[in-house]
């Protein structure tokens, strides 16, 4: 998909999966997969935020894709891109 969002008509529509709720928190928008992973570490860097606190119930997916010349909304196959947990583990051992 990031092949996709290289048009820089396109931004990704990515959502975070709350395992423990079965189900995919509100989606928000980001020009590529990187900057979204980034977006979401910055959260997690917060120790009193649930993703943080909880990091082994939420999953990062790519989940759309929005034209926004267009409006045209493009649902794709959830594609995951990184486990919460596994963005906590790596800013504790400093890897951005």
């Amino acid at each position: 998909m990031e092949a996709m969002l290289s048009d820089p008509q396109a931004l990704g529509i990515y959502s975070i999966y709350d395992s423990k709720a079965d189900s995919y928190l509100q989606p928000f928008f980001s020009p590529t997969d990187a900057t979204a992973i980034r977006a979401v570490s910055d959260v997690v860097r917060d120790s009193s935020h649930q993703f943080a606190k909880f990091a082994e119930d939420y999953t990062l997916f790519l989940v759309g894709l929005w034209d926004e010349t267009s409006g045209a909304l493009t649902a794709v196959a959830p594609k995951h891109l990184v486990g919460l947990w596994t963005l906590k583990a790596a800013l504790k051992n400093g890897v951005e």
